[in-house]
């Protein structure tokens, strides 16, 4: 029961996302490439909510439209500890990503769901590669990411596009 907010990347930046995704699976590790969903695509998260009004719809297009595109820089692979961590990479915060983050949150301020995590000056814009990695994985997960061509380079890219995502009816559409 989430709505979300995400930025999309050009299709260089998607292939190499999609191949670190698929050796991790090649390797029986957790990998976003399980995630079933039609949806699954690699993307950084602006904001979620517990509902986003569609009436709000209008004014987020019009803060992404400015912005993209938007260049965009991939860094290093980081995770988020927890019972189950998340695996993932870096996308280096520039003066812009920053600035649509900001206004974006500005625009749904208020609704219920919104994270602590997610706030302008909390938050930590990142792709996704795995959820619910256990700890004694993380060597193996690394060790597999360690094989992908040009895994230690930071990769530059496009944001070209940003959706809206519906977690209840597993739709998205692009603002």
């Amino acid at each position: 029961m989430v709505q979300s907010v995400e930025l999309l990347a050009d299709h260089a930046v998607d292939d190499w996302i999609w191949t670190q995704w698929r050796a991790l699976e090649a390797a029986g590790l957790p990998s976003q490439v399980r995630h079933g969903s039609l949806t699954n695509w690699p993307h950084v998260t602006l904001a979620v909510a517990d509902a986003i009004p569609a009436a709000i719809d209008a004014g987020l297009s019009a803060v992404v439209e400015a912005a993209l595109p938007m260049p965009m820089r991939v860094g290093g692979v980081i995770w988020f500890p927890g019972r189950r961590h998340v695996v993932a990479r870096a996308i280096i915060a520039s003066d812009a990503l920053l600035g649509v983050h900001a206004e974006i949150a500005a625009r749904l301020d208020g609704l219920d769901g919104r994270g602590a995590r997610m706030a302008p000056g909390a938050w930590t814009p990142h792709i996704t590669l795995a959820r619910g990695v256990r700890t004694e994985q993380l060597g193996e997960v690394m060790a597999v990411l360690a094989g992908v061509d040009g895994i230690a380079e930071e990769h530059e890219g496009i944001f070209t596009a940003c959706r809206r995502w519906d977690s209840d009816a597993k739709i998205t559409w692009e603002l």
